[in-house]
């Protein structure tokens, strides 16, 4: 099938073009800056056969690059921590992915593949998260945005058009041009003298290529609307802390706070990161992510789609060498590496 990928310059989007072709698929891409999508796919043999260059939220410029696909897979989305951003980022998510499934369902595409977030549905209303959980509220301004593009999906699904939501956990891999929350948060505790978990924490950890590898099975027609829990494996905080200092052959500083003190620290490291203009080594929506996170029901995505979960000392040693390899880490922080 002819599938057209939007956000293909991203972490998740540039992955699920590699496995688009490696599942036969003919790709078409949607980006802002081909510079950036020549980065992007830099490490995978996939090359689309068409290339569309603009902003998700020009209609007739999403309309143009559907023509003649089959279908479409929706990874693009504006992201930023900037607080005086926040009500254009909440506007341009929404008209982009209404642009983008809008349109799609105009032209009769099977299927529309929407990757939504476990934002959308965050926090749980009870002991897991399930693709069938009711719509929040968001914990910020970003996880607004995804919550009215998750409305606005299942809007369409209810109305029985074939569209498709996936909904990722923590998602952790090699191989990205830019940068990802998840490696964001590895650089920081390499690169910090200690990091806060919360007391007792777990969380849910998803290997980008086995996401890309379940959403590239979806394309296939005539299945109708389906939604699939991503969340990925269930493992404690201090677990996968240590399966990282086991790659790297290093220690880290991780106190365990109870919840109200963590939360407490996001919200403060939120507050001065903005008065200084900088990063926040912690958001507020991170630490109650952190702390109030519940296993996720992916049973359907097992079910339906086959999907397979490498283990997490595989994703966490790959990041890890690929991070050193690529400068991302100093080689001198990963002394089991600096051979």
């Amino acid at each position: 099938m002819r599938v057209l990928v939007t956000g293909a310059t991203g972490f998740i989007g540039a992955h699920t073009v590699d496995a688009l072709n490696r599942g036969g698929h003919e790709i078409e891409v949607f980006v802002r800056d081909k510079a950036k999508l020549d980065a992007a796919l830099e490490p995978f043999e996939a090359r689309p056969v068409a290339v569309h260059v603009g902003d998700f939220a020009d209609g007739a410029a999403i309309t143009n690059a559907l023509d003649g696909c089959d279908a479409v897979i929706h990874c693009a989305a504006k992201v930023s921590l900037d607080s005086s951003d926040a009500e254009s980022m909440i506007e341009t998510n929404l008209r982009g992915t209404r642009n983008v499934l809008g349109s799609a369902v105009a032209a009769g595409i099977d299927p529309i593949v929407h990757l939504s977030s476990i934002t959308a549905v965050y926090p749980p209303s009870g002991h897991s998260i399930s693709p069938d959980d009711p719509v929040t509220e968001g914990l910020s301004a970003y996880g607004r945005s995804k919550a009215q593009c998750e409305t606005y999906a299942r809007s369409l699904q209810a109305d029985g058009h074939p569209v498709v939501i996936f909904y990722p956990g923590g998602v952790l891999g090699p191989h990205c041009a830019g940068s990802y929350e998840m490696l964001d948060g590895i650089r920081t505790m390499f690169g910090s003298p200690m990091l806060p978990i919360p007391r007792g924490g777990h969380t849910t950890i998803i290997d980008v290529r086995d996401l890309a590898e379940v959403i590239a099975r979806t394309i296939e027609p005539g299945l109708g609307p389906r939604r699939f829990m991503a969340g990925g494996r269930w493992t404690s905080f201090q677990h996968w802390i240590d399966l990282l200092a086991q790659t790297s052959g290093r220690s880290f500083r991780t106190p365990a706070l109870p919840g109200i003190v963590l939360r407490g620290f996001g919200r403060m490291a939120e507050q001065y990161a903005s008065l200084r203009g900088s990063e926040p080594i912690m958001t507020y929506e991170q630490s109650v992510i952190m702390t109030r996170a519940a296993p996720c029901d992916d049973s359907a995505i097992f079910e339906q789609l086959d999907a397979v979960y490498r283990p997490l000392q595989e994703t966490i040693e790959d990041v890890v060498r690929w991070a050193v390899k690529t400068g991302r880490i100093p080689v001198d922080s990963a002394p089991r590496l600096a051979d």
